[in-house]
């Protein structure tokens, strides 16, 4: 399963006190539920089937994005694809659908991937909407801070396998809150 599970033997009408300490480096999401056996499979069942279309339609989108990046050879498609696949790796991560499937076995892998992916997205968001803005023609200064902000999404990817994951993904919040309103404000 894709959270922690832990069986609580508790017979009806029984009180019963138990103890979890958590501790992370960083923020982390930890769903709490007490469910029945039958309605905790219920629901695992209603969740993946949501989460299986999410996951279709996003790598749907992904894959023809990527023929049409390669049958006309776009960049601007090239780089829509780049921005499918950091919001897969880091949706997939925080989803815990990522540690579920792909590396069980190699949980600091996790950490790493979800801040890469986080690069990936603001380096290639700010690549597209360069292009599809044509900024170098119309903007020479939007045309700088696209490409600052790209060598910083860039430089996020690297930080992810060489920082300490706590001093990682505070470099990748930050520089998310700014390309989301970079990105905002340079449509207007």
């Amino acid at each position: 399963h894709r959270n922690f599970i832990f069986d609580l033997p508790i017979e009806q009408g029984e009180t019963k006190t138990y103890y979890l300490r958590v501790t992370t480096k960083s923020s982390i999401i930890f769903p709490m539920e007490i469910n029945t056996l039958d309605h905790f499979h219920i629901k695992h069942v209603k969740e993946n089937l949501l989460f299986g279309i999410f996951y279709g339609i996003m790598i749907v989108m992904l894959l023809y994005n990527l023929f049409l990046a390669i049958s006309i050879q776009s960049y601007s498609y090239l780089f829509y694809v780049l921005i499918i696949l950091g919001n897969l790796l880091t949706l997939s991560v925080l989803n815990g659908h990522a540690f579920q499937y792909a590396w069980f076995d190699w949980p600091w892998i996790a950490h790493s991937i979800m801040v890469f992916g986080m690069g990936l997205w603001t380096a290639s968001s700010n690549l597209f909407a360069r292009r599809f803005l044509e900024a170098p023609s119309y903007s020479k200064t939007y045309n700088k801070v696209f490409l600052s902000i790209a060598a910083l999404g860039g430089l996020l990817m690297i930080c992810s396998f060489v920082l300490d994951y706590e001093w990682s993904l505070w470099f990748g919040n930050i520089l998310l809150a700014i390309n989301c309103f970079n990105l905002l404000i340079s449509e207007i």
